[in-house]
């Protein structure tokens, strides 16, 4: 297992505080339940495909605390939030590790590797909402299973795809993409 040197340390605290700050920024589509969309996953993103898997999950475990504290305290499934954005970030940066990512032409990969990511994730959503909704908040399980867990993993694809979006265009600004190449040497 490789060492986190004190650069990374660095730069996954800032990336983590960033994202607990984007938490409070939310994308409201109203209707009869309304849609709330945040980008909270590009940190954590950035760090899995420019520095890998280990550097993405604790980024994405540390930066959702505040965002799972909040959801916690009105009643929903918040302590389970980080261990999920940490297998999503973590498997996206595996992906991104196989794929080689940093060593290609500015493109898309990284939007292929948080879908991946997220598919992995996406059992874990399901269970998660379905055992908080049912056992915890007493919902049937069909409305559970369905309803609810559609439009929470909907919305989490949704979400993910915006967020991989904006760290392709980030790594196509190459003192980025190098100073995350630097960052692990």
């Amino acid at each position: 297992m490789e060492k986190l040197n004190v650069k990374t340390l660095s730069l996954i605290a800032i990336m983590a505080a960033l994202s607990n700050v984007l938490s409070f920024f939310r994308i409201v589509i109203p209707g009869p339940v309304p849609i709330v969309f945040q980008v909270v996953q590009f940190p954590y993103f950035l760090l899995a495909v420019g520095l890998g898997p280990l550097e993405g999950a604790i980024t994405g475990a540390i930066g959702s605390l505040l965002m799972a504290y909040t959801i916690w305290s009105y009643g929903g499934a918040g302590p389970f939030i980080p261990i999920g954005n940490a297998i999503l970030a973590g498997v996206t940066g595996i992906v991104a590790k196989k794929l080689r990512v940093m060593e290609r032409k500015p493109s898309f990969w990284p939007v292929l590797c948080a879908i991946i990511g997220e598919i992995v994730e996406a059992p874990y959503i399901i269970l998660v909402v379905v055992f908080w909704a049912v056992i915890v908040g007493g919902a049937p399980f069909q409305l559970s299973l369905v309803f609810i867990t559609l439009q929470i993993v909907g919305k989490a694809f949704i979400e993910v795809i915006i967020s991989a979006i904006i760290v392709s265009l980030i790594l196509n600004i190459e003192y980025v993409k190098e100073m995350l190449i630097n960052i692990k040497k």
